[in-house]
């Protein structure tokens, strides 16, 4: 008998690995674990999505204290797989809060952002090229300028 069960604990076991999702995966809804405290984080966001280098991105979380008790915990953001900032919640037992985090990239490049097993896509665009109406503008009114000084000279 104990050995059927033994069996069947390790079956199980062996299918929960295969069905947990590992950093690589984002989740609706992830029940985090540390140290017998447990929180669920869901609906991250981040907005925008594409950004221009230096332009304020805000990426939010909600947490939540599926603990019995009183509990704390450290809501870490990763940028490409590096601690770029974290939050320290305290929650009651049941009680949910939303975690915002302001970031900004200089460089233009795709980021990775992730919150637990929440992953997104930060498109940062090189904003020092001038907008192409500018630019068009700009070789309008040269081309214009240059058409008249031409005009002057012949007469």
């Amino acid at each position: 008998m104990k050995k059927g069960i033994i069996s069947i604990l390790s079956l199980l076991f062996a299918m929960s690995i295969l069905i947990i999702p590992g950093p690589s995966f984002a989740c609706d809804i992830c029940l985090l674990d540390s140290h017998d405290q447990m929180f669920i984080y869901s609906n991250m966001n981040v907005t925008p999505v594409v950004a221009n280098a230096g332009e304020d991105v805000t990426v939010m979380v909600d947490v939540r204290n599926i603990n019995g008790s009183a509990e704390e915990t450290e809501v870490q953001l990763l940028i490409n797989g590096e601690i770029a900032d974290s939050r320290s919640v305290s929650l009651e037992a049941g009680e949910e809060t939303t975690v915002t985090f302001i970031i900004s990239e200089e460089e233009a490049g795709t980021y990775t952002i992730q919150i637990g097993y929440f992953l997104e896509e930060l498109e940062i665009e090189d904003n020092s090229l001038p907008a192409p109406g500018i630019i068009f503008t700009l070789i309008a009114f040269m081309t214009i300028t240059l058409f008249l000084y031409m005009k002057r000279t012949k007469s």
